[in-house]
């Protein structure tokens, strides 16, 4: 009955955080008293691996992507593979744009195929497939609930597999460079006879790097139409190297790709240093909203104080601590022993707080009688609805069932009779075996009294 105790503590003013977060510290510390282990590791080696994996065959696909962009010795200019990369970048740059502007995706999330593809994997890959019981019931809420930062991950992961593709490429660009004479052209089916077009598209994409530090100029349409592939003079030298163009390539790639995924890196290692340092809890789950409904129910409840008569025996003692418990209250401060054998005696050793449940613990193997037991609940009653709490009773039948426990009809008629006693002192009486009974159904049975009583005065209270 954690959760009742709790509730006890702090009151109803608590928000659902402040309970939620007491209430897992005072787990955690049960938990280290009975010696159990609640360190779970919740972050596993194998996303890490995959996405290393991941970003070592970008780098080794974008090194051999450059056979794409031409033959042994020409690249061209016009290479599909090439501005496809580009583009490509582009288009996701755009995509992410409109995605932090609200524009596209939802669920404060970019919807992507490929990246929809990985979260459940890595989820899985997550996951301790040997982890039994609460651990692996853990690591999975984890997963579930970590989802959102999982998706930064593997953005952040993408974007480095990005930056190693145009990384390879231009290392194998370089490489190869020193050991093969490229030289630079364009071939075209549709733009064969129209170099003007072709050098307009050159201006737009290559001549947006400026002729800056040994760079030539951009060539004019002559140079442009003899640059053909099926025209270039493989046997000479001349502008036709393919070294100036190879120059603009890399930093259009770096441009394009490099820088502006190193950025969208930096921002998603930011975002997940963020929102693991200020990660919230969704108490939205229905498991939360039931808790956080019987705190407020608890805590409106208020706490609980058992009466007990000096004389009860150690066994009935035992078990009312246990009730005690139960309800979510320490032994010490729910259990008061005062001498009930006489009325006049005892009455000022009560001492409750607004709102608390007194339980006036009557012995079931005596007799009820208006001169004893009546006075004594009368000021008992008063006593406590002085400080502003309410009073129930609980009927201790566990000596006398012991006796009677062959006859049954007796112990019925005995409680028959300590019920109608009760009654005509408007006090409600539960009855309870130390023997028998459970502590959780007589728990219930004092909040349910609890309840109706709080109603009763609230209700007395709005018509006074």
């Amino acid at each position: 009955m954690l959760s009742m105790r709790v509730a006890h503590d702090l009151g109803e003013g608590a928000t659902p955080e402040r309970f939620l977060t007491e209430r897992a510290e005072r787990l955690l510390e049960g938990a280290s008293d009975k010696g159990l282990s609640t360190d779970i590791a919740t972050q596993s080696s194998l996303p890490k691996l995959f996405g290393l994996l991941i970003v070592l065959a970008a780098f080794v696909i974008g090194a051999l992507s450059d056979r794409f962009t031409g033959s042994d010795h020409f690249i061209n200019l016009l290479s599909a593979p090439f501005w496809g990369i580009v583009l490509w970048n582009l288009l996701a740059y755009l995509v992410i744009l409109l995605g932090a502007l609200g524009l596209f995706g939802r669920a404060g999330h970019i919807g992507l195929s490929l990246r929809g593809f990985l979260l459940p994997l890595m989820q899985k890959c997550s996951a301790n497939p040997f982890s039994r019981g609460y651990k692996a019931s853990f690591i999975e809420s984890w997963t579930r609930l970590t989802v959102p930062l999982m998706r930064i991950r593997i953005a952040r992961m993408l974007h480095v597999a990005a930056i190693c593709f145009a990384l390879g490429l231009i290392a194998s660009l370089l490489v190869r460079g020193l050991s093969t004479a490229y030289w630079a052209g364009w071939e075209s089916t549709w733009l064969a006879e129209k170099p003007e077009i072709v050098k307009s598209f050159l201006d737009w994409t290559y001549g947006l790097v400026p002729a800056v530090g040994g760079l030539p100029a951009m060539p004019d349409v002559a140079t442009v139409a003899s640059m053909r592939s099926d025209l270039l003079p493989y046997a000479q030298g001349g502008v036709n190297n393919a070294a100036p163009w190879l120059v603009r390539m890399i930093i259009l790639l770096t441009a394009a790709v490099i820088m502006p995924r190193l950025i969208l890196v930096l921002i998603n290692t930011w975002r997940l240093k963020a929102g693991t340092n200020n990660f919230r809890l969704e108490i939205s789950d229905p498991y939360f909203q039931d808790l956080l409904s019987e705190s407020s129910q608890n805590a409106a409840l208020g706490a609980l104080l058992i009466i007990a008569p000096e004389s009860a025996t150690e066994q009935t003692i035992t078990y009312l601590v246990r009730l005690s418990q139960a309800w979510g209250a320490p032994a010490e401060q729910a259990l008061a022993r005062i001498n009930l054998s006489d009325p006049e005696c005892g009455m000022s050793e009560i001492s409750v707080q607004e709102k608390t449940l007194a339980a006036l613990v009557l012995e079931g193997a005596s007799t009820p009688e208006e001169d004893v037991q009546g006075i004594i609940i009368d000021k008992v009653r008063d006593r406590i609805r002085e400080q502003g709490a309410q009073l129930c009773a609980l009927l201790n039948m566990t000596a006398f069932s012991a006796r009677q426990r062959s006859y049954p009809e007796r112990i019925a008629q005995r409680q028959n009779n300590w019920g109608k006693f009760a009654s005509g002192h408007s006090l409600a009486l539960i009855a309870f075996d130390a023997n028998e009974s459970d502590a959780s159904a007589v728990i219930k049975a004092l909040r349910a009294q609890a309840t109706t009583l709080t109603a009763c005065a609230e209700q007395n209270s709005k018509d006074s």
